[in-house]
């Protein structure tokens, strides 16, 4: 038999690539490739595809595969959290009211009820930390209508006595927590009662705190405000050529009420239809980075690459890992803590809970990006 020539192949020209390592353009933690854990129910659709199996009250914590998967992931974060924060319930605290926890309750136009106990969190903080993962969680802020957008608008006064209950609770059974967030997605115009509510949440958080922790090593950092990309971006969220943050966005940072300041951001103008880089969370980001100011702490608390639970047979696919490598170092060039929405669930969750949790391509993009990538970040 012959063989069958192949046909040439034009090679590319050799490129030379120059990185400055005398001069660091940022630095990031060794936790930086983070994800997040959400509320949504099963039976929810509120956020794209299915959350069966993928979320707080729901997830297999005692799943092997899971467990082996998430410590690939550190050092890293946990964020257990999202917009349906202001719904959760608590019960087991010191807060022992059972039929209140289960009672449904409206949530963008629908009842659904999410009832958190002592031990399920103590599951949840226990799969944390054996696995290498800090926790940050995001409290309940009760009683807000979370209306039938995006964002929340109205805000009533704030009683924050079963956050305290869950916090007494932590620091008396020693689980520890990096940080925590208050309520999410919640953008009241400034110079409103809803705001100064709002406002004055954040400073009851901040006195709980001092109750419980003191000035402590082991006092959780609070992030705020953790709202969506509207809220950012002035309802110019494609940020094309460039946008700025909202009036609340402004007044909330300017009242200094966080340790670090909390963006949602998903990179929805892709293109989706080929391998595609970060570029709309990055116009967003400097608008925020304007706001904040140079030496702000900011994190993306909730980053991913398309939101309503992503793209089907896209941001699951590994098509998604060109953007997902891109936004890792083009995010951290910015200084900015990366928090990717979520570790299992949906159409980009990192995990796929339908199949064992087999992974998803990303998935082994934030496992490398772990093992392999410091904390320094270098300019080419």
């Amino acid at each position: 038999a012959t063989a069958t020539p192949r046909a040439a192949v034009a090679l590319s020209p050799r490129r030379t690539l120059d990185v400055d390592a005398a001069a660091p353009a940022s630095t990031t933690l060794l936790e930086y490739a983070s994800a997040s854990m959400d509320w949504w129910p099963s039976t929810s659709s509120g956020s794209g595809g299915s959350w069966a199996g993928a979320t707080a009250l729901e997830i297999d914590l005692t799943s092997a595969r899971l467990r082996s998967f998430a410590k690939a992931l550190a050092p890293g974060f946990l964020r257990i959290g999202g917009s349906m924060d202001t719904t959760v319930r608590y019960t087991g605290f010191g807060t022992d009211d059972d039929a209140w926890c289960r009672a449904p309750r409206l949530w963008r136009g629908s009842n659904t009820t999410l009832c958190l106990n002592a031990t399920r969190f103590d599951a949840l903080h226990d799969f944390a930390t054996s696995s290498g993962l800090g926790l940050l969680f995001g409290l309940s802020y009760p009683g807000v209508d979370g209306g039938v957008g995006n964002d929340a608008f109205v805000i009533p006064p704030y009683n924050g006595s079963q956050n305290l209950a869950l916090l007494r609770y932590a620091k008396r059974t020693g689980r520890p927590l990096v940080g925590v967030e208050l309520g999410e997605e919640m953008t009241p115009e400034p110079n409103t009662t809803d705001f100064q509510h709002l406002v004055d949440a954040y400073r009851r958080l901040r006195r709980d705190l001092d109750d419980v922790y003191g000035a402590g090593a082991d006092r959780p950092r609070v992030l705020g405000p953790c709202v969506g990309m509207d809220a950012e971006t002035n309802g110019n969220s494609e940020c094309l050529p460039n946008c700025s943050v909202s009036p609340f966005f402004s007044a909330f940072v300017a009242e200094g009420l966080v340790d670090a300041v909390c963006a949602h951001s998903y990179n929805n103008d892709g293109p989706w239809e080929r391998p595609n880089f970060e570029n709309q969370t990055l116009r967003q980001l400097d608008a925020i980075r304007a706001a904040a100011g140079r030496d702000a702490e900011l994190w993306c608390g909730e980053c991913g690459p398309h939101n309503g639970g992503g793209l089907a047979n896209v941001t699951d696919t590994a098509l998604s890992t060109f953007w997902y490598l891109d936004a890792l170092g083009s995010v951290a060039l910015k200084a900015v803590q990366f928090g990717r929405q979520a570790l299992a669930g949906s159409h980009y969750g990192l995990l796929n809970p339908a199949a064992d949790f087999e992974p998803n391509p990303d998935f082994y993009v934030a496992a490398l990006w772990t093992r392999l990538v410091g904390a320094t970040v270098l300019q080419a």
